[in-house]
């Protein structure tokens, strides 16, 4: 499909107004994807932390900083999926599947590679350090917004306070002022929770307070009795509310799909950890036939993915493997934009490129016409700039720079693509170096070594 401005573009003519002199204004020129479509020859101007507007180029007044891209630019990706502290291990092949998650989970091999060692880095003291590669690997793959970074694995000075370079939805996510809770929670094992713990998660979703709970449910085989029965065991809880979405969910059948529909409770998909332990991953057939609400995550990248981006390009090549696609890449691009930002309840936030939501953009080098194509098979390689908060973090180092000119850009190998980041200002300068390099010899120590960011 050819880059295209459609009809209703042209609700766009005049909204990239010309803003005097502000000295946190600036516009990002390039092929913008929008709600109502792409724009070829485009702009997004941001204010602040906000997009203040979004339209064909204009040149803004004198005074305005202009960055050209040369690429396309996209809402920052959105992972309602992953647990980041594990992400500093390498990718673990056991060879083998599993009925279900409690089975690998007592496996030996797996407790010797990632469960005891882990274990260790955690009461080492590791954990912001680990957080804080595991959070570059996600910039990486084009992530702005994440969910599954647990306070536990940080130190308790740390829990109420962390904050790097991702939007964490369920810890810091920026959204409220200091102090007030965030209205989204995170839970691997829901069935396992108090019961004044799960009283009040159904009080606070009933009464709005919380606006989603992302469980771990029906992880193993389509036909694995105990992980069916996982989903009885949740709507006897009196879980299955809106606002709910289930990770997973491999072994749900088109009569669950159907009543999650109805509640209003979403899925959270994550394909390649599940082909990779479960052998199958979720009948999405049947979710998309009961109109589920489905957001892509790369779950974690041992089994999964590095990041979102290539997660995405693992579905989009496995989509393209059936006899008949479910998915058009429009819809995948949804799947890590919109309908993530939907269930978290952000919408009004994040996921999208338009006037009056937080700045979270991702800009990717055009290596084919259709922009939708194009993100659903890029590689982290193809990542030209990251935006959070209306700050470029993360991006091809002369961009970076150019984006944001006084930052404390650290360049940092990304495989075989030299890459920047902007850690905050009260980093020391060689922080990343002696980060690395410290995850590395307590890893080697513990009978492993540090994976890289990406594969």
């Amino acid at each position: 499909m050819a880059r295209f401005l459609p009809l209703a573009g042209c609700l766009f003519l005049a909204a990239l107004t010309r803003i005097h002199g502000a000295p946190d204004t600036w516009v990002l020129r390039g092929t913008v994807v929008t709600p109502a479509g792409v724009i070829p020859d485009g702009a997004v101007t941001l204010r602040g932390e906000r997009i203040a507007a979004v339209g064909p180029w204009v040149p803004p007044a004198a005074g305005v900083r202009i960055v050209e891209t040369h690429g396309d630019i996209y809402p920052g990706l959105i992972d309602l999926h992953n647990h980041l502290t594990w992400n500093v291990f390498p990718r673990w092949r056991a060879g083998r599947t599993w009925p279900n998650r409690y089975e690998w989970q007592q496996y030996v091999p797996y407790q010797m590679a990632l469960d005891t060692p882990h274990k260790a880095m955690i009461e080492q003291g590791y954990g912001v350090r680990m957080a804080k590669y595991a959070e570059v690997k996600a910039l990486a793959g084009g992530v702005t917004s994440l969910a599954g970074l647990y306070p536990g694995d940080l130190p308790e000075s740390e829990r109420a306070s962390y904050h790097q370079l991702l939007r964490m939805i369920d810890l810091h996510s920026g959204f409220y002022p200091p102090g007030t809770p965030e209205t989204v929670a995170y839970q691997v094992f829901p069935l396992f929770m108090v019961e004044p713990l799960a009283a009040q998660y159904r009080t606070e979703l009933t009464s709005h307070q919380l606006k989603a709970l992302l469980i771990h449910l029906g992880e193993g085989s389509p036909v694995d009795a105990a992980s069916i029965n996982e989903f009885r065991a949740l709507k006897a809880r009196g879980l299955l509310l809106p606002g709910v979405s289930l990770i997973h969910g491999v072994a749900l059948h088109a009569p669950q799909f159907k009543e999650m529909h109805d509640l209003g409770v979403g899925l959270i998909w994550s394909p390649r950890s599940n082909f990779e332990l479960y052998g199958a991953t979720a009948d999405l057939a049947a979710a998309l036939a009961a109109q589920v609400t489905i957001a892509l995550a790369p779950d974690w990248s041992p089994t999964g993915s590095d990041g979102l981006l290539q997660e995405l390009k693992y579905a989009a090549v496995w989509n393209a493997s059936l006899p008949h696609p479910l998915l058009s890449d429009r819809d995948l691009f949804d799947m890590v934009t919109r309908r993530p930002a939907r269930l978290a309840g952000a919408e009004d936030k994040i996921g999208a490129v338009q006037p009056g939501l937080y700045a979270d953009l991702l800009v990717l080098h055009p290596t084919r016409s259709d922009p939708y194509e194009n993100l659903d098979h890029s590689d982290p390689a193809d990542v030209d700039l990251v935006v959070i908060d209306g700050q470029p973090v993360y991006g091809r180092p002369q961009l970076a720079r150019q984006a944001r000119p006084d930052a404390p850009w650290v360049d940092v190998p990304v495989g075989r693509a030299a890459k920047a980041v902007a850690f905050p200002a009260s980093t020391p300068e060689d922080d990343w170096a002696h980060t690395t390099a410290a995850l590395e010899a307590a890893l080697n120590a513990l009978g492993t070594h540090l994976g890289p960011l990406v594969e």
